[in-house]
């Protein structure tokens, strides 16, 4: 993200939540004289789940970012932040991993890239800015689908279905 920032000169990324101070640093040294549209929210400690959520509804973000590298630990997770992001109506712009990208494309809430390739990033980032109707259907996509099926409720069921298959057998 770092790295948009340093190549794309007109977004501006916030990162809110916990951020090492190695990390931070490493981040504005990537960024280098740039660094005034790198806002890092959370160097060295935690940030309240309350202060992210209202951060979500201060202004209307274009999207929400989950560019992950592809090492087996998150290509085969759910970032728990992808789902804030659906929740709180924003589109998702993140790795092009198949989970990720069957999530993105069943609900209809972001827009998979390379997380490498920087072209590929502000491209997904120009069609969410230039195409309002787009945009528009993921902020109404996200909140949609998690209320309806991507929670604990739901999950809840799927888990005591099995545990029932599971006790009949």
């Amino acid at each position: 993200m770092a790295r948009m920032v340093r190549d794309i000169p007109d977004i501006e990324v916030f990162c809110i939540g916990k951020c090492s101070v190695q990390l931070a640093r490493k981040m504005i040294d990537i960024v280098g004289h740039e660094y005034n549209r790198l806002h890092i929210d959370g160097i060295g400690s935690y940030t309240l789940y309350e202060k992210i959520l209202e951060t979500y509804s201060v202004k209307e973000w274009l999207a929400g970012l989950a560019l992950f590298h592809p090492m087996a630990i998150y290509m085969k997770s759910e970032p728990t932040k992808i789902f804030e992001y659906m929740a709180a109506g924003l589109p998702v712009i993140c790795s092009d991993f198949p989970k990720w990208n069957h999530l993105m494309h069943n609900c209809k809430v972001g827009i998979t890239v390379n997380p490498y390739d920087i072209a590929e990033i502000r491209e997904a980032i120009d069609q969410l800015f230039l195409n309002s109707e787009l945009r528009n259907e993921m902020v109404n996509n996200g909140p949609l689908a998690v209320s309806s099926e991507l929670n604990w409720k739901s999950e809840e069921k799927k888990l005591f279905g099995f545990y029932n298959k599971i006790l009949n057998q």
